[in-house]
């Protein structure tokens, strides 16, 4: 499965929104294996506490977090605007780079460094 950086920063919006821990199901709009799958490398990625269960009856997998991290409130405050993260991949793309995680950080900073030109 593909990274997919417009999923990664859904899941980071209701996860900062989310009274408690964030399910799968919480996610909305979005296959379940695709949420599972990203949870887990934003788990990964240090940018939540959380986990996977496998569940043996069935073999059925679920992902939550528990809550976001120093960075990943961080990465989040960076591309939360649809105006600035429309510009980061604006950028991203017109530079001819793939959106990596050092890519986004990278193309967030110059974003808001734009802003108080």
């Amino acid at each position: 499965m593909k990274r997919d950086w417009d999923l990664i920063r859904a899941i980071l919006v209701v996860a900062e929104e989310s009274e408690g821990p964030l399910s799968t199901a919480d996610v909305e709009g979005w296959p379940a294996d695709a949420v599972n799958y990203h949870i887990e490398l934003i788990v990964e990625a240090g940018l939540a506490t959380g986990g996977c269960t496998t569940y043996l009856n069935n073999g059925g997998r679920t992902c939550r977090i528990e809550s976001l991290t120093w960075q990943g409130h961080e990465l989040l405050d960076g591309i939360r605007s649809k105006t600035a993260w429309n510009a980061i991949q604006r950028v991203a793309k017109e530079k001819g780079l793939a959106l990596t995680f050092e890519v986004v950080k990278l193309a967030a900073a110059e974003v808001v460094k734009s802003l108080f030109r």
